[in-house]
Formats: C-alpha cells, sequence, structure tokens
C-alpha cells in the first residue's frame, strides 16, 4: 500500500457497516490515485468491455450489471482485454461446473454447530475489508 493510501486512510477513521450500497470517498480517492479511475475512464472501459462481450458467442445475450463488469475492470486496472479474459474463463468454468458456484443457505450456518467457529463481524476496518474472527479447536 502505497503511503498516500495509508494517509487516506488514517485520515477517514470510520467504522463502515458490514452492507454498505456506496464506495466511501477515501476509496475513491484510492482507485483515482493507483488505477487512474475517473469517470469517464470507467464509462469508455464499460462500453468497450460490453462490446467485446456481445461480440463472443459465449457471452452474447447475457445482460451483466455495470457494477459486476466494474469489478473485473478494477481488478484488471482497465485492462480491457485481459478483464474480457478473466470473466470469461469464469463463465466457462461456471459452464462447466456449475455446482462451484451454488449459493450456500443462511439456515445452514445458523443450525450446524461445527460451523459456529467462526464470525463475522457487523462492522469493517478502517479500510474498508470485512473482518472474519475464526476459532480453531473448539
Amino acid at each position: 500500500m502505497s503511503s498516500s493510501s495509508s494517509k487516506l486512510i488514517q485520515e477517514s477513521k470510520e467504522i463502515l457497516c458490514f452492507e454498505m450500497n456506496h464506495l466511501p470517498d477515501f476509496v475513491l480517492k484510492k482507485l483515482e490515485e493507483e488505477i487512474k479511475e475517473t469517470p469517464e475512464k470507467r464509462r469508455k472501459s464499460l462500453l468497450e468491455l460490453k462490446k467485446l462481450l456481445e461480440e463472443e458467442q459465449l457471452t452474447r445475450g447475457i445482460d451483466l450489471h455495470e457494477d459486476f463488469l466494474t469489478q473485473y475492470l478494477r481488478h484488471c486496472k482497465y485492462d480491457i482485454q485481459r478483464a474480457f479474459f478473466v470473466m470469461r474463463s469464469m463463465l466457462l468454468l461456471r459452464k462447466k461446473d456449475s455446482s462451484l458456484f451454488d449459493g450456500i443457505p443462511d439456515e445452514f450456518f445458523l443450525t450446524k454447530d461445527s460451523l459456529k467457529c467462526f464470525l463475522i463481524l457487523p462492522k469493517r476496518c478502517p479500510e474498508g475489508c470485512t473482518v472474519v474472527i475464526i476459532q480453531c479447536g473448539i
């Protein structure tokens, strides 16, 4: 983490909720600083990625939310070809072995004693990460 990113986080001192529907200002500044994300760059990259996805037989006709596509672009630091390749690989894996993507119902975690060895905290750390406490050997 760069020293300026550390300064942004230290300035924030805000304890973030587990469920969030927005990115805090310090995260937006970090995105701009580290991967040069701007609203214009994001919009242009989303259009290019959507065009590639529409041209690909595997992904043609799939309506993917912009927030979902943005996560791939950010992961690949706005390298559109790489984001397309990573997304295509994920879809091929999902097609090949869809059981890997099945969700686990909440009741499973609430009723199984062996799974009570971990706890997801209701707040995030100042950097915005989810905090999980794991107790081994219970």
